[in-house]
């Protein structure tokens, strides 16, 4: 039944109630519009930022103006290679590559005979006349001139009159820039049935079908909204649940703190009741494109029978996603190579991570953990987090080296007293593994770190140990394949194997050694000592047991 009175639903996620991180004050007066677009194009190596970021709300150069579109016309490597020269003097290290390129094949001309004034503001026309030539129209041959470039682009169907009139009536911004390169790359070429980024993927081989199919446009579109469900950047439109987890979805994607829905033509359902789980679901299809585990960190709905009004706080800012999105993929570049197994990579990352980052010990003893602490951002920017951060910086690079993998909201045992927690589930072959980071960088009393893997790929049964979490939420976790023991083949089945096991590591001197009984009793292992000085080889060593998973570590062995 439809509620035709104002109703105010509102939800705070502090990651399951353990923080809020509020994002940086940056776009000043000027409204973001384009952040999906924009990453879109990220994907698609069309649109890389700077080091500040996307910089969505600043006003485009015509340099940038040059390199965007030897990218749309995919001779980014020839520009790059090539050696061209061209007679401006005042073009920068950087840009002159794209611009000499475009200087070579007569798409500019400079503003004088020897300047190209690369600083200046680029304005629509100049960007719409970029991406026509991009399109194979010219205006040699008469197709537009470039002061009436924008209405070529309405006549040929590049831009609806939304767009058109929006473009006409605003400053052009880097943000605008994006949004019409989105549109150019789906359409099609002049006299051809092909389009833009088809050319680009299947043509020139300038973009990767990876990319292209990350990009969420080269696959029919599958990340973009149908038409009728917008009416313009922050106005929406749904008729069901379904319709309305693609508006949130998107807006998610475009990090839209405020936007209205008009759900007065809701045929099943009631839009309100369906809010949440929309959200929800919506969440989770971005944390599949993206790899962060969590989005935003409080929402707000008004409803008042007629259209749901909304606003959402975040999680990052544009500069933060962009830095952490660049340091992940330098991150998997550097770490992962082709003749790399799926148990490889995922080693290499809990690897990288407990070596690189460091649980924050002190700021968990004094109760004054910051915010950052808890994302992938403190973990692999910053260098230091606790168990949420550690489990989405392993999500973020799983999802980036094509990895499946989950993060685990739960709990975990600690001094006898069960505390909210988070890892991962991570998929190899066809099974599922439970792996907790967190937990296998093992915390010295000083608060320094060391490399374990003692959950490393568990089954649900040997989690279960010391970690709960709600199983119908997650898939099963039955194989023992890759468990990091039974794959390196440092586990025995009872005490007999592990006698046998620690002979062979003392008659090769082994300064130290691990492995993992399967059928472990701890009385077994009160006679220690007595295996280890029975050679007569041992002068001393040192030992710890983990008595839940049957795990002991003999290190530090010195020999006479």
């Amino acid at each position: 039944m439809k509620r035709f009175f104002i109703l105010v639903l509102t939800a705070i996620f502090l990651l399951n109630s353990w923080y809020l991180f509020y994002p940086e004050e940056t776009q000043g007066a000027f409204y973001i519009e384009h952040q999906a677009e924009a990453e879109a194009l990220y994907c698609l190596g069309i649109f890389n930022g700077s080091e500040k970021g996307f910089e969505l709300e600043r006003i485009p150069t015509r340099a940038e103006g040059a390199v965007m579109l030897v990218r749309l016309l995919g001779q980014e490597d020839y520009a790059l290679q090539a050696e061209l020269t061209c007679p401006f003097q005042d073009v920068p290290d950087w840009a002159n590559p794209y611009v000499a390129y475009l200087y070579q094949e007569g798409l500019t001309i400079g503003t004088s005979s020897n300047t190209f004034s690369p600083n200046d503001s680029l304005s629509v026309e100049q960007y719409m006349s970029f991406l026509l030539r991009a399109l194979a129209y010219s205006e040699t041959g008469g197709d537009f001139t470039w002061n009436e470039s924008i209405k070529t682009a309405l006549q040929l169907g590049i831009l609806d009159t939304t767009a058109y009139t929006q473009l006409n009536s605003n400053q052009f911004r880097r943000d605008h820039m994006v949004w019409v390169s989105y549109l150019a790359l789906q359409s099609k070429l002049k006299n051809q049935d092909y389009t833009l980024l088809e050319k680009l993927v299947e043509k020139d081989q300038a973009i990767s079908t990876t990319a292209a199919a990350a990009s969420g446009l080269y696959t029919g579109g599958t990340a973009s909204l149908p038409p009728q469900l917008i009416s313009s950047p922050g106005v929406y439109a749904a008729r069901n649940a379904l319709q309305l987890q693609w508006v949130l979805e998107t807006v998610l994607l475009n990090m839209e703190p405020q936007f209205r829905v008009y759900v007065n033509n809701y045929t099943v359902g009631d839009p309100l009741d369906d809010f949440e789980t929309a959200l929800i679901a919506a969440q989770k299809s971005v944390s599949a494109k993206t790899g962060i585990a969590q989005v935003y960190t409080k929402w707000h709905c008004l409803y008042d029978g007629y259209e749901l009004e909304v606003t959402i706080d975040y999680l990052y800012s544009d500069k933060q996603y962009l830095t952490l999105k660049k340091k992940v993929k330098a991150i998997v570049n550097e770490l992962i190579s082709a003749d790399m197994n799926d148990y490889e990579k995922e080693k290499a990352f809990h690897d990288y991570i407990i070596n690189n980052a460091e649980y924050d010990y002190y700021n968990f003893l004094q109760g004054s953990i910051p915010a950052s602490s808890y994302t992938a951002y403190g973990v692999l920017i910053l260098g230091r987090g606790v168990c949420q951060g550690y489990a989405e910086a392993m999500h973020m690079l799983c999802c980036e080296a094509g990895l499946k993998s989950l993060v685990v909201q739960g709990t975990s045992v600690f001094g006898g007293k069960w505390y909210k927690h988070a890892w991962n589930i991570v998929r190899l072959e066809s099974h599922y593994y439970q792996l907790d980071v967190c937990w296998d960088d093992v915390i010295a009393p000083n608060g320094d770190g060391a490399l374990s893997y003692t959950y490393f790929n568990l089954n649900d049964q040997d989690m279960a140990k010391d970690h709960r979490w709600d199983e119908q939420q997650y898939p099963d976790c039955t194989a023992t394949q890759y468990n990091y023991y039974a794959y390196n083949q440092q586990q025995v089945k009872d005490y007999q194997g592990f006698k046998t096991y620690l002979d062979k590591a003392l008659a090769r001197r082994a300064v130290e050694l691990t492995v993992r009984v399967t059928y472990f009793n701890r009385s077994d292992y009160g006679d220690l000592s007595s295996l280890m000085f029975r050679s007569g080889k041992v002068h001393r060593y040192n030992y710890s047991i983990d008595e839940d998973l049957g795990i002991v570590s003999i290190y530090n062995i010195v020999y006479y």
